[in-house]
């Protein structure tokens, strides 16, 4: 199990000492290995998805609430090295990640300091955002899927199931002040529709 990221509180002049740290945790001995840090550091709402022998971080908060993290990385837990690929170009905290197909990373959701509505930090896009990476052509980055029935919760925080490699069940997220929506639904990730 690996555990990436966070943030301690630092007895310096900045209240959060934010990590970059990439941890090993060997379950079955409850050993620790410290393995390559990330190229940026994470404090909380970053996503984490494997593919075969790659784990890919996207999004969080470069510190409390006041900067999100665009940068998206891949580890290569064979060659224990990071590398930066294609950035999340918007809501980068708080994104919910699902692999389909031992390939595609599909991200439902994120807020961001930069998707104030009327000047007011503390609201959400009306929409919730969905998108697509295929980790076999990450130049290519992430492609915004245009929903024809749009995700009614904003926000972030959605709960993912695939329950099988082209059904993906949505449901939860939070509203423009943080209230928990019990919203659910059906995304077809053949027809990448709701």
């Amino acid at each position: 199990m690996y555990l990436i990221g966070g943030d301690s509180p630092s007895l310096l002049s900045h209240p959060y000492n934010v990590q970059r740290s990439c941890l090993l945790l060997n379950i079955e001995t409850a050993e620790i290995s410290v393995k390559e840090p990330m190229r940026c550091a994470r404090a909380f709402d970053h996503a984490v998805a494997c593919v075969k022998n790659y784990l890919f971080v996207v999004g969080g908060w470069k510190k409390k609430c006041d900067e999100v993290v665009r940068d998206v990385e891949r580890y290569d837990v064979v060659r224990e090295q990071w590398v930066g690929v294609a950035e999340w170009d918007e809501f980068g905290a708080g994104v919910a990640l699902v692999v389909v197909g031992s390939r595609y990373l599909f991200g439902f959701g994120g807020v961001g300091m930069e998707d104030e509505v009327n000047g007011d930090p503390d609201e959400f896009p009306t929409e919730g955002v969905v998108k697509k990476f295929d980790s076999l052509k990450g130049e290519a980055g992430w492609k915004t899927i245009k929903l024809k029935r749009p995700l009614k919760t904003p926000g972030n925080s959605y709960g993912l199931l695939l329950i099988n490699n082209s059904t993906v069940l949505v449901f939860g997220g939070s509203t423009q002040n943080y209230v928990k929506k019990s919203n659910s639904y059906i995304f077809s990730t053949h027809s990448e529709t709701l």
